[in-house]
C-alpha cells in the first residue's frame, strides 16, 4: 500500500521532473537560435551549460523515480540520459544531436510520460 509521504514524494519527484525537461528544451532553443545568429563561442557554451544542467535534473530524477517504483521505461531513459550526458560532454552538440531519433523519442517519451502522470 502506497502511503501518503511516498505519495508527496512521487509528486515532488514529477514536479522537478517536469522543470528540468521545461530547462532543458528552453535552453536548446536558445542554442538553437544562437547557432542561427552566430552567436559567440561563450554565448553557445552558456547555453550548452544550461542544456547539461537540465539533463541532469532530468536524469537525477529519473534515478529517483525509478528507485521508488522501479519500470522498465525509467531504467530505459537512465541509459538514453547517460548516453545524452556523454555526447554533451565531449561537444558533440550539434544539430544532428537535437534531430536524432534516439533525442527525439527521448523527449517525447519523457513528456508523455509526465502528461500521463498529470493526468491521474
Amino acid at each position: 500500500m502506497v502511503n501518503n509521504t511516498q505519495l508527496q514524494d512521487s509528486s515532488a519527484l514529477l514536479s522537478i521532473l517536469g522543470q528540468g525537461v521545461e530547462h532543458w528544451q528552453h535552453h536548446e532553443q536558445g542554442w538553437l537560435e544562437a547557432n542561427t545568429l552566430d552567436a559567440s563561442a561563450a554565448q553557445k557554451n552558456a547555453w550548452l551549460a544550461e542544456i547539461c544542467a537540465g539533463v541532469t535534473l532530468v536524469e537525477q530524477s529519473v534515478m529517483s523515480l525509478n528507485t521508488s517504483a522501479p519500470t522498465p521505461a525509467l531504467a530505459a531513459w537512465g541509459a538514453d540520459l547517460a548516453w545524452l550526458q556523454s555526447q554533451l560532454q565531449a561537444a558533440k552538440l550539434a544539430d544532428e544531436l537535437f534531430y536524432s531519433a534516439r533525442y527525439g523519442r527521448l523527449l517525447l517519451q519523457l513528456t508523455h510520460y509526465l502528461y500521463a502522470q498529470s493526468s491521474h
